[in-house]
């Protein structure tokens, strides 16, 4: 039996993997928290790890960014992608040393997430605290009440 939930979580990765890389199911129905969602694609890829989550008004992405500065980040608003990148400069402290494990991460990442239909795009914001960058991406009641049903005949 562990073996059975061992595969099922890999397959949760690569499905994982999949929507990211093809950019489809914009913030999908919001599956529920999973307990071992830190060792997801995102960190194997040196991508930060990021959660979406969605309330009444909005979409709220958090990014774990640690090591970086607000001045670090940039995000952008391209087409229908919200995009964030940034760099990580290695640090150079004692050439004569020699590393034992090196987990950290240095370098340059591009993440973008694709913008639900329903945000409106103007009154995006952005804050970034202790490492963290929060965007908060504010729905737009119009468009949300602007779906109609269609009928689906035999």
């Amino acid at each position: 039996m562990p073996f059975f939930a061992m595969q099922l979580e890999m397959h949760r990765w690569f499905d994982d993997l999949w929507r990211q890389a093809t950019g489809s199911g914009a913030f999908p129905a919001l599956r529920p928290a999973r307990p071992f969602g830190a060792l997801g694609a995102a960190p194997m890829l040196g991508l930060p790890p990021t959660d979406v989550k969605e309330t009444q008004e909005a979409y709220v992405l958090c990014a774990e960014l640690p090591g970086l500065t607000r001045d670090d980040v940039d995000l952008q608003v391209r087409g229908d992608l919200l995009l964030v990148s940034g760099q990580k400069a290695e640090e150079k402290d004692d050439v004569s040393c020699a590393y034992r494990i090196s987990e950290r991460r240095f370098g340059r990442f591009d993440r973008s997430f694709p913008i639900p239909a329903d945000v409106e795009r103007n009154r995006i914001a952005a804050g970034f605290r202790d490492g963290v960058l929060t965007v908060t991406l504010p729905k737009n009641a119009a468009a949300v009440q602007d779906r109609t049903k269609i009928q689906i005949n035999a």
